[in-house]
């Protein structure tokens, strides 16, 4: 798949304050109320279950208001017009009910809340290319929404808050020994179990729902496939060494050394808890969910629709903005690396933007949070580009940086 980076955005972006353009305190308000609303019409529909949902339910409601209240969400006309029409002939006899709310996360993902609340994360936007393949993954959220999902999703959360089992395992203090394990396991899987059953039940009715539009019959397929492919996005070389090498600037190859020992093999969590990884899968394979929704007869489908270059212009700003508001240093490098190699005519510019990362880099390695925002190196991850840039930004020291932002100042005469 195809990253589209427009150069003109990416130089723009570095000027515009995300949180102030988003500010809007009366959507903010109006969201406010919405969702207060809805929790009410809920808890009224909720009288005959046990206290446990209804904390559950209170802790949602209350998560997504904090989310609203810490600007987690972007209101801009563009991308919301340009979602409403693709789900509208889906939605429009709803249309009240939906509550369509756009996330400021970079991942590809969208989350059905329930009570008509769809979260959609920048992140997919971007993600496809088409506007056949972002309208089945809404037409599943919207399918989860309709077949009541979250509710039961809360409702076993609440059987397992309410049972002797979980009592005792939440009130033992010391280390849990076999038995307590193994039913909490049992718990857990059963949890991710039902989880899977939901996505497949989500695939088959967002498939009737996606066939009320007009679009092409194998994006279904093909858009479950995508999830299992997101490192093609960065697979493109960017070449940091090479970058400043050839700005005559210092390069130590120990910055791209992998780490060894018990760092290199450390994985995951699984292996410490004993859980046994298929069993915790939220999600059943998306290869194996793409072979199911593949349509039958290739002959009758028709071309994919992409999207509008003015969208496809405003995702891209976006996303820029939000690697700057979310501090993602790897995937900024990684796009302006890559500009700076296409036939760009001020470079100069594209090196300040370099430089603002360094700048962020430091301030966050002084502060020793970087391994808050930038994910170490992982032997299992498959983003072998941004694996290497997230070497680069953890093994350089302070003084790595001092030196190196004078150097680029000085090879493009840039102020300090």
């Amino acid at each position: 798949m195809k990253r589209l980076i427009v150069a003109a955005l990416l130089l723009l972006s570095f000027s515009i304050s995300i949180l102030a353009q988003d500010e809007d305190s009366s959507q903010t308000e109006a969201i406010l109320e919405r969702l207060k609303d809805k929790e009410r019409k809920h808890l009224s529909r909720s009288s005959h279950q046990n206290k446990y949902y209804k904390l559950l339910v209170k802790e949602q409601y209350k998560q997504l208001r904090n989310d609203v209240r810490e600007g987690q969400f972007i209101f801009d006309d563009t991308l919301s017009t340009f979602i409403m029409r693709i789900i509208d002939p889906v939605i429009s006899e709803d249309s009240d009910y939906f509550l369509i709310l756009l996330s400021k996360s970079i991942i590809p993902n969208a989350t059905s809340y329930g009570d008509g609340i769809i979260i959609i994360n920048l992140g997919l936007l971007g993600f496809y290319d088409s506007i056949d393949e972002l309208s089945f993954v809404l037409c599943h959220e919207i399918a989860h929404d309709q077949l009541e999902h979250t509710r039961q999703k809360l409702q076993h959360l609440a059987k397992t808050r309410k049972s002797d089992t979980y009592k005792k395992m939440m009130l033992q203090k010391k280390k849990k020994n076999l038995e307590q394990l193994n039913s909490y396991r049992k718990i857990i899987y059963q949890l991710h179990a039902n989880s899977r059953i939901f996505e497949d039940e989500a695939d088959s009715l967002g498939l009737i729902l996606y066939s009320k539009l007009d679009n092409n019959a194998s994006a279904p397929a093909k858009a479950l496939a995508q999830l299992d492919s997101t490192h093609i996005k960065y697979s493109d070389a960017v070449y940091i060494d090479s970058f400043f090498i050839n700005q005559n600037i210092t390069w130590k190859d120990y910055w791209l050394d992998k780490p060894s020992g018990l760092l290199a093999s450390y994985n995951s969590t699984d292996e410490i808890y004993g859980f046994d990884t298929d069993s915790v899968q939220s999600h059943p394979e998306p290869l194996e969910r793409s072979k199911a929704l593949a349509p039958a007869d290739n002959s009758i489908i028709s071309s994919f629709k992409d999207l509008p270059p003015l969208v496809r212009d405003q995702i891209t700003l976006r996303l820029i903005q939000c690697y700057e508001y979310d501090k993602r240093l790897d995937f900024l490098l990684y796009d302006y690396l890559r500009l700076f190699r296409k036939d760009v005519k001020d470079k100069s510019q594209i090196v300040k933007k370099i430089l603002h990362i360094l700048d962020k880099t430091y301030t966050l390695k002084e502060n020793h949070q970087l391994g808050k925002y930038i994910p170490h190196y992982s032997s299992r991850e498959v983003l072998d580009q941004l694996n290497i840039l997230r070497l680069f930004l953890h093994n350089i020291e302070l003084k790595d940086i001092s030196k190196m932002k004078l150097e680029l100042q000085s090879h493009y005469n840039l102020e300090p």
